[in-house]
């Protein structure tokens, strides 16, 4: 074989290695929910890039807004995301919603007459730990626990 056959050779063997390589390593990728949220959360495939196999299903959960001076709503929601709650119970409440694109996801702005200030914000929870993610990025599991705290800063 002279040396360009060779050559040849070689580089359509090392793109085929690299080809199947990538391959292998993209399907055993780490899982992330089991490396951020220990198993328990996952992001929301429509906003991150994320592979899923599967569409998340909606669960019901319940959901309260403190608005800090004694006004406390209550609503039981079928959802997929603490967004999609808020966004749920906001309309069976008739609340005013206020929201921001930001490049971690929604910041909720205003809900009823309470808007962000410098003093305040709205803060969530779910099941008594605030959240670390945007809202509309934190998947819920049936019987999930979220609460939106108006919340000195």
């Amino acid at each position: 074989m002279n040396k360009e056959k060779k050559l040849l050779l070689t580089l359509a063997v090392v793109l085929l290695v690299l080809v199947l390589g990538g391959q292998f390593i993209l399907q055993k990728q780490p899982d992330l929910t089991s490396t951020l949220f220990g198993g328990k959360r996952t992001f929301n495939p429509e906003v991150t890039t994320a592979p899923m196999t599967a569409q998340p299903l909606a669960k019901e959960i319940e959901v309260t807004i403190d608005f800090n001076n004694g006004n406390t709503m209550l609503d039981k929601v079928v959802a997929k995301t603490v967004y999609e709650a808020l966004q749920t119970t906001a309309e069976n409440k008739k609340l005013e919603l206020e929201v921001k694109k930001e490049k971690y996801g929604v910041m909720i702005t205003k809900i009823g007459q309470s808007p962000n200030t410098s003093q305040y914000a709205w803060l969530y929870l779910v099941n008594g730990k605030p959240g670390q993610i945007g809202a509309d990025r934190f998947l819920v599991n049936p019987g999930d626990k979220i609460e939106w705290k108006y919340t000195k800063l």
